[in-house]
């Protein structure tokens, strides 16, 4: 059932969001899926730190997931008064994020550097497309127009970002690791 609503999040299939909407047993599921999504993640991405710099970042980025859902959910509540609840958000934001696992494909640019051109650029348009995968899924689950939607999405990942810079700024200047953008 995971790997279904996977494929389905991966196709941009609006169906999947109303399912794991009406399912809070796909909370833990939600929060497996973002956790792996960051490691996957973090593994094409040249760590400083060593193993505490590399958990700073996970927890940087988990917390960073957190706040974001929980500011769109403010947004949609507060301003478009939607019903959506922060779980509910978290489940359907959660699947929506696997995108962001294609980072482990820096992996490959490490390990063979004749790829490593093409690495930027997937990662760009895997970027993009968790995005849109985000804003389906608020859309859906907030049952919001796209404007709405945007607005909520883009909030909340806009408030989140400066506090990520400055604890990447700390983490830099401790050198435990990067800048840790979800």
């Amino acid at each position: 059932m995971l790997a279904d609503r996977i494929v389905q999040a991966l196709a941009f299939r609006p169906q999947v969001y109303r399912q794991v909407k009406a399912d809070p047993s796909f909370t833990n599921s939600a929060w497996l899926l973002v956790t792996l999504a960051i490691l996957l993640n973090r593994l094409g991405t040249p760590m400083a730190g060593g193993l505490l710099g590399w958990v700073l970042s996970l927890l940087g980025a988990l917390l960073s997931f957190a706040l974001a859902v929980w500011i769109t959910s403010l947004v949609g509540r507060g301003i478009f008064k939607t019903q959506a609840t922060f779980n509910q958000l978290v489940r359907a934001l959660g699947l929506a994020s696997v995108w962001f696992a294609a980072g482990l494909l820096g992996a490959v640019g490490l390990l063979f550097s004749p790829l490593a051109p093409l690495i930027t650029p997937i990662n760009l348009a895997a970027m993009l497309l968790g995005l849109a995968s985000w804003l389906l899924a608020a859309r859906v689950t907030m049952e919001l127009g796209w404007v709405p939607a945007a607005v909520s999405v883009l909030l909340g990942c806009t408030v989140v970002l400066p506090l990520l810079l400055v604890v990447g700024f700390i983490l830099q200047a401790l050198s435990l690791g990067p800048i840790p953008l979800y």
